[in-house]
């Protein structure tokens, strides 16, 4: 059974969101580590191991390239998330008080 994301209120965007975000980060650090391991047997001893060997430094530079581009976006599209969450609270507190207001003067 999947966990079920709560998100009523602003806090428990902010926590769903950050949920998201760990997961993300767990990830990435798995990749990276497995990328790592990517490591050739032995040296190159004709034409078509340099080539492999050539193939593999190219995987693993876009590979690693891609991971960071996609924490980098995971990072920001998490803080954009929680910077709205806290920007609809305030203005739904700042609204619930002016409608407070005008009903006190009624």
């Amino acid at each position: 059974m999947r966990d079920r994301l709560d998100i009523d209120d602003p806090a428990e965007i902010i926590s769903a969101a950050e949920q998201v975000a760990a997961a993300s980060q767990a990830v990435t650090e798995h990749a990276r580590a497995a990328t790592k391991e990517l490591v050739p047997l032995g040296t190159a001893r004709c034409d078509l191991d340099h080539a492999l060997l050539r193939i593999l430094g190219w995987f693993r530079t876009g590979y690693t390239a891609a991971l960071t581009s996609c924490h980098t976006r995971s990072t920001a599209i998490n803080g954009l998330i929680a910077q709205t969450a806290h920007e609809l609270a305030t203005a739904d507190d700042l609204s619930g008080a002016a409608v407070d207001r005008s009903t006190q003067r009624g």
